[in-house]
């Protein structure tokens, strides 16, 4: 039937029947219909508010449970647990996998703003904080590893401490606790337990989230004299109306009171409740579970004397009006345009609720009249743009280079999550700012005259694949490569812009350029030391010779002192070879691969005994522990007899002591040589490990002053290092620290 002749229709029912008749028929209806519509309008708000509320819990557990499963979780676990720090699995340090874990928390906390704190907690040292990241008032703040603190106290975990488990659980709402000491706020916490690959427990991954915050989060939109009330078990309280929103009332806190209706709390759920001349509802967000040993409820209230004025009014009215008939005609109009209406009004409540769902609209019932017809048609359409509307976020978001939409200003109309990542800014930061803020202040105005230029379509090229540098919120400057599109929709035209971060790829081409840099200095190192090697040591073979010829021919006429002075002249001859064969040795440490076999510390002391020129009255002795290692021979060996030999040759006495020792560390070993000899003075401690460096005269000692620089680069390209200990007056202690596994490769050297 046409609703034209619903109309007709409904004029005719309207006079037919008694005045007298509607006019009680009205009361009735109206009070009645005000009674329904309160308790509707109290469940639905209840359950609207619970809803939100119990969104932010969940997304506060979806968020717990998807941090537990990052790869950095687990990569700590196994580097923390491995003997060299490293993760078995690729080598990561636990360092890095800290640093990543880091990001991945700060990410999470400037997207969420009642988040206060994500940390990672392991069981051992009573359950310290490894990974721990704070909002504050000035930002998202890492605090240092040498600030975590032991939390095996804190009541929230106490269910893990008791009996592992499985899933993870809110806590109690407490004040958030320092030092355990109480410094607020309220604070709502979910815990997820952490196993390692042999399904043990390992820790906890926990989120606090400040629960005033939280229920701020859901801040409802309410008509006057209604009252909406957040009620925890333990009666902490949050209260909205019409003027505004209470404090929160913690109840361990000065001032507490008890929430208004608090005793209908155990009541039935979503009933009408009519206490303290007030109609009540009452609805729980989360009952007591045992992984959530609290409850949360909100309940709704509105006062009687609200409640039944309409009734009261619409009654005074119709008496007063006398024209029965027609208010009988214009209730039977307002039913039955509420019945042609249902379509309408049941599309405009689902319009609302995908607000909050995002999801396309379901069925909805709808006559055959042009009011169906519009509901069916409008359904369609809307359903369209919601699919294509999930279908574009969905691709804006999911890419991995950062998106802007410009306006024809050179405005900031949107940007992609990857975007805010990438400058550091927040969404509110950005929309609405000019997009020359994320370049170069050098190029602004020049960038500003190129969006209006491209305002209008020229033949000229848009930007594509151009490489720049962007501007982040701290002010550091990173290179990006740009693609910029021009769209034209609502009339006007925009600008699409795809920004790539090639930080890497120029972090690469500059690592590149200095290993190429690199090995054209080895090939020039290699050839000055073949030169070094023969065409420097032959000129002195030739004054060697030559100085034993005229000594033969000349021996009749050689006195002492030229005698001295040849033998002076070959000695210098034969302390430049060496010079020249230290200086050779020198440059080859580590870029010339050694051969060495893995003996055991008993074999790499008799060698060391056997090439030792030990003097009459001096001793060499070695520590217990030297027997019951095992380590390469070379160039450990070669390091030691530099040292041990150092310590005799510059000895100043006629008897000594040398000793060796040796401590095995987690990392590798500690060798110390001691001798008694006359010490190294502290101003000497790091000259003695430079090029041609001697505390003594040659003369005196023979030496080319390269055998502890060679000992100190060894220990550097293997990646350990070597320290001298000496007062300077009487002995000398070297310090070399040796790693299990030397670093290898030309670079260190």
């Amino acid at each position: 039937m046409r609703l034209h002749i619903k109309i007709i229709l409904l004029g005719v029912i309207s006079t037919v029947f008694v005045s007298i008749l509607f006019a009680l028929m009205s009361f009735h209806y109206v009070r009645v219909q005000g009674d329904e519509e309160a308790r509707r309008y109290l469940r639905a708000t209840a359950a609207l508010y619970s809803e939100q509320i119990e969104d932010s819990l969940r997304r506060m557990e979806r968020d717990a449970r998807s941090l537990s499963g990052t790869p950095p979780i687990s990569g700590l676990i196994r580097a923390m647990r491995a003997p060299d720090g490293l993760d078995p699995h690729d080598g990561t340090s636990a360092a890095l996998w800290r640093a990543r874990l880091v990001q991945i928390f700060r990410a999470v906390l400037r997207n969420t703003t009642h988040f206060t704190q994500i940390r990672y907690i392991g069981m051992e040292d009573n359950w310290t904080e490894l990974v721990r990241v704070d909002r504050t008032v000035s930002g998202v703040h890492v605090v240092p590893l040498a600030e975590m603190q032991a939390k095996g106290n804190e009541p929230y975990l106490a269910p893990l401490q008791r009996a592992p488990m499985s899933e993870g659980y809110f806590s109690d709402v407490t004040l958030n606790r320092e030092h355990g000491r109480d410094v607020g706020p309220a604070t709502i916490r979910y815990v997820v337990p952490v196993f390692d690959a042999e399904g043990a427990l390992f820790g906890a991954l926990v989120i606090n989230a400040d629960y005033e915050k939280l229920l701020r989060s859901a801040a409802p939109s309410l008509g006057a004299d209604f009252t909406v009330t957040a009620v925890t078990s333990a009666l902490d309280h949050m209260t909205w109306d019409a003027t505004g929103v209470s404090p929160l009332q913690f109840h361990s806190e000065a001032g507490w009171t008890p929430p208004p209706h608090a005793a209908l709390l155990d009541g039935p759920a979503g009933r009408l409740v009519v206490a303290d001349e007030a109609a009540v509802v009452t609805v729980p967000v989360f009952e007591r579970r045992p992984d959530r040993p609290f409850t949360l409820h909100i309940q709704t209230a509105l006062p009687l004397s609200v409640l039944r004025l309409p009734a009261q009014r619409v009654f005074t009215l119709e008496i007063a009006a006398g024209a029965i008939v027609t208010v009988l005609a214009g209730l039977l109009s307002y039913l039955l345009g509420r019945q042609l209406t249902m379509p309408l009004r049941t599309l405009s409540e689902a319009i609302r609720s995908y607000r909050v769902s995002g999801t396309p609209l379901p069925d909805l019932p709808a006559g055959r009249d042009e009011v169906g017809e519009l509901a069916r048609a409008f359904q369609s359409m809307a359903d369209d743009l919601i699919r294509e509307s999930a279908r574009s976020k969905a691709m804006v978001h999911g890419v991995a280079d950062a998106i802007f939409s410009v306006d024809a200003k050179g405005r900031i109309e949107e940007a992609n999550p990857v975007a805010l990542e990438l400058f550091g800014y927040s969404r509110d930061e950005l929309i609405g700012q000019e997009l020359s803020m994320l370049v170069p202040e050098e190029i602004r105005a020049a960038h500003r005259g190129y969006v209006r230029e491209a305002v209008v379509p020229t033949r000229r090229k848009m930007g594509f694949n151009r490489a720049i540098s962007g501007v982040r919120k701290d002010g550091s400057r990173i290179p990006l490569e740009i693609t910029i599109s021009r769209a034209v929709y609502d009339g006007a035209t925009h600008f699409i812009g795809v920004v790539h971060d090639i930080s890497e790829r120029v972090e690469s081409r500059r690592m590149q350029s200095l290993i190429e840099a690199l090995s054209r200095s080895n090939e020039e190192l290699d050839r000055f030391a073949f030169v070094a090697s023969h065409d420097l040591k032959a000129p002195l073979r030739v004054i060697d010779n030559a100085s034993r010829w005229l000594e033969e021919d000349l021996a009749e006429h050689m006195t002492d002192d030229t005698r001295e002075s040849m033998t002076m002249l070959r000695n210098r001859v034969a302390r430049m070879e060496r010079l020249l064969d230290d200086l050779l040795l020198h440059s080859r440490i580590g870029r010339v691969p050694v051969a060495s076999q893995v003996v055991t510390g008993a074999e790499l002391e008799q060698s060391l005994r056997e090439l030792i020129d030990l003097p009459d009255g001096f001793r060499f002795e070695t520590g217990e522990a030297l027997a019951g290692i095992s380590l390469p021979r070379m160039p450990v060996q070669a390091v030691l007899l530099n040292l041990v030999s150092n310590a005799i040759k510059h000895h100043d006495r006629d008897t000594g002591l040398v000793r060796l020792d040796v401590t095995e560390t987690h990392e590798g070993f500690e060798f110390t040589v001691t001798d008694d000899g006359p010490g190294i003075p502290p101003e000497y401690h790091e000259k003695v490990f430079e090029l041609f460096q001697t505390l003594r005269p040659r003369d005196v000692v023979e030496g080319s002053g390269m055998g502890l620089a060679m000992v100190r680069k060894h220990a550097e390209v293997a990646g350990g290092s070597i320290t001298v200990d000496s007062d300077g007056t009487r002995g000398t202690r070297f310090r070399l620290i040796w790693p299990r596994v030397p670093q290898t490769g030309t670079l260190a050297a």
